[in-house]
């Protein structure tokens, strides 16, 4: 009865939008565990941060003759009247109450509580978190859609019907003789490369591996092509850069060795002319001679 449930789980596979939503969340995992890590660490310095100012201030009947006198009454009793337990006792405590604030739990009744219990500076500290919980979060959406949009633009552009089944994820097989496993086991193994090709093997050994594909694998398979353009345009341009550069040469020298000619007295040191004969003449310019 209680694992029943759990049946809703069975819609994800047939409904294929249920399947995108859920496979963008695994594409995103990696990521995700990062951002998690940066919400932690955004959550322990403003949770410490809060115990050093409000540790020991007692919330409750703090606000009276004010609009949020009712939410901080002890002697009310309904949901509304147990805002004095927003408080920063300890980190779980003060934990719970940055969430509260991440939600925006009517965050503006507890800066008020605290503004009027403590000072009307503790507004910059609240409004401070509540700014960077709001880019943070909107930096999790963003990841978060713009993975689901390149989920539906990988399956129209890849003609796929499951990510998963289809592409999801890379295998690898590779074999190896025993002298080659001995060699990567062994950092002192004696046997070379071409010992090991020369020598015959009997026994071989078979490794398998798979690796879940990230957003990175998907998108070199989908702009392939692209990549390839992109780096044969690089391979011409460096081999036109050097021809450009192998013509230049040859001109240079071209021009060199016909200076010699026409000057018969004239040596060539460290690359420039000095004239021998009755008066020096300046060294060519080669790039005004190339011009």
């Amino acid at each position: 009865m209680v694992l029943r449930p759990f049946r809703l789980l069975r819609l994800f596979k047939i409904k294929r939008r249920f399947r995108d939503v859920l496979g963008t969340l695994f594409v995103l995992f990696h990521r995700l565990i990062s951002l998690v890590f940066v919400i932690i660490l955004v959550y322990y310095f403003y949770a410490i941060l809060g115990m050093e100012i409000f540790l020991g201030y007692d919330l409750r009947n703090c606000c009276k003759n004010s609009s949020v006198e009712d939410f901080y009454m002890y002697e009310n009793k309904t949901f509304q009247g147990f805002y004095y337990l927003n408080s920063f006792e300890n980190l779980l405590v003060s934990g719970v109450t940055l969430f509260e604030l991440t939600v925006v739990n009517n965050w503006f009744i507890i800066m008020e509580g605290y503004a009027h219990a403590i000072s009307e500076w503790t507004r910059i500290y609240f409004m401070l978190f509540y700014i960077v919980m709001m880019v943070v979060m909107n930096i999790v959406v963003a990841f978060v859609l713009e993975s689901f949009m390149f989920r539906i633009q990988y399956r129209r552009q890849m003609a796929v019907e499951d990510i998963e089944e289809d592409h999801g994820i890379y295998k690898e097989e590779v074999t190896l003789s025993e002298e080659e496993l001995h060699m990567c086991r062994e950092e002192s193994a004696p046997l070379t490369g071409h010992y090991i090709a020369g020598s015959p093997s009997e026994q071989k050994y078979v490794f398998y591996g798979e690796k879940t594909r990230s957003r990175e694998d998907f998108s070199l398979l989908m702009y392939h092509d692209e990549v390839k353009i992109v780096q044969t345009s690089n391979n011409m341009f460096q081999l036109w850069v050097e021809e450009f550069n192998q013509s230049r040469q040859a001109t240079i020298e071209a021009l060199d060795k016909l200076r010699v000619r026409e000057r018969p007295n004239c040596h060539i040191i460290n690359g420039y002319h000095d004239a021998i004969a009755s008066e020096a003449l300046p060294p060519p310019n080669h790039d005004e001679a190339f011009a």
